[in-house]
């Protein structure tokens, strides 16, 4: 059974579903040497994305390698700085060990001193590589300015040896709640800017915050890198890849009304695409519509509490407009009969839509109209009116 088909993490090969335009374009980036910020909802595939193509792009035999790190556990300005530095250790230590000989490799260890900790020779029984002093046991402690020194080193050194490498950043966003985050940024920024043979990505789960860090005149990666910004995939390449794993799984075809019912019921959500094929590529048979309306059912079940109370935690105005899109989107939240179902200023209207917008709880579909984003919440919502809905 291929039920690695519809993962819920990274999407890997066989199991990641099209994209090929946004492959084509962040992989024509890379070749070009070019930066990329990968701008889009929680759980919309911009890892998945960045992981396929950084995997294609590096071949077998070639100089290149793709390194990630994320600074989801940034909670201090120190431990952004040992993550960045334990990313390009990951690099350097890849590279170093083809340096020509050992008074390079010395000299090239003897430049990191006076950056804010001490690098020497690690050995593990099978190769050697570079070792940093990272829990502050060197005279100096670590500094934001290591950040921009040892990213640069590592670009320096990869150009010198021909080598090219893809670095990305996941959950970049976290750098701008930091009460030096700006300095931090300022300091990727300057290794960014003169990178030779390093392309980065960068891409996070709040989507307002990194476009904030990447549109903002005052910020100093303003007009750095590239955007793309992913939306829904398009019914015809998910009916095309499910359908491809109905016959290899159960050597049929899946009928086009449970394909249609499936993005139907998670309104072509990337995650919950997957997370309800997850459930159903368990069964030993093809489903039927019950094991479809039965798997949603699980699904909404696992995911409805943290939904709950991230709802619970919104002011009225911000829940009266999730209830009404939740049941009819809507083009125009200002229009007469919009501002008529809620009973509220237009003021109130539009500083509680914008919050939403920011927290990325609403989205534009493809007619046009703000609909809820999480389509188990708007389901929940809509069931707690009506239990009867499916």
């Amino acid at each position: 059974m291929v039920k690695e088909m519809f993962p819920r993490t990274i999407a890997h090969g066989y199991s990641f579903c099209n994209r090929t335009d946004e492959q084509e374009i962040l992989l024509g980036h890379i070749n070009s040497g070019n930066h990329v910020v990968l701008i889009a909802p929680r759980r919309y595939g911009k890892s998945s994305l960045s992981h396929q193509v950084t995997e294609r792009w590096i071949s077998p035999q070639s100089k290149r390698m793709g390194v990630g790190i994320s600074l989801y556990s940034a909670y201090d300005e120190s431990a952004a700085v040992q993550l960045i530095v334990t990313g390009a250790q990951k690099a350097i230590n890849k590279i170093m060990p083809l340096m020509p000989d050992m008074e390079a490799i010395q000299k090239f260890l003897k430049s990191f001193s006076g950056l804010g900790f001490e690098a020497g020779l690690k050995t593990d029984g099978i190769g050697f590589g570079i070792k940093f002093d990272l829990e502050r046991k060197s005279a100096k402690p670590l500094d934001i300015t290591s950040i921009g020194a040892i990213l640069t080193k590592m670009d320096d050194l990869a150009h010198s040896l021909g080598w090219k490498i893809v670095f990305e950043m996941d959950e970049f966003q976290e750098i701008a709640s930091l009460k030096h985050g700006k300095s931090i940024e300022a300091q990727i920024r300057d290794a960014v800017q003169f990178s030779v043979a390093t392309s980065y990505i960068f891409l996070g789960s709040n989507r307002h915050m990194l476009e904030q860090m990447f549109t903002d005149s005052s910020r100093p990666f303003f007009s750095m890198c590239h955007s793309i910004r992913l939306n829904r995939i398009e019914a015809v390449h998910y009916q095309k890849h499910i359908g491809d794993a109905s016959r290899v799984n159960w050597n049929t075809e899946m009928d086009i009304e449970l394909l249609d019912l499936i993005l139907s019921l998670t309104e072509r959500h990337p995650f919950y695409v997957n997370s309800l094929c997850h459930e159903l590529w368990k069964q030993e048979k093809v489903p039927v519509r019950s094991d479809v309306l039965d798997a949603w059912r699980c699904v909404v079940e696992d995911r409805v509490l943290p939904l709950r109370s991230e709802f619970s935690h919104l002011s009225a105005t911000q829940k009266a407009i999730l209830n009404n899109l939740a049941d009819e989107p809507e083009k125009q939240i200002t229009s007469i009969s919009f501002i008529t179902k809620l009973l509220l200023p237009t003021t109130t209207i539009k500083d509680g839509f914008r919050q939403l917008q920011n927290k990325d709880l609403v989205y534009m579909n493809d007619n046009g109209a703000w609909a809820v984003m999480d389509p188990c919440l708007a389901y929940d919502l809509r069931n707690q009116r009506n239990p009867q809905e499916l």
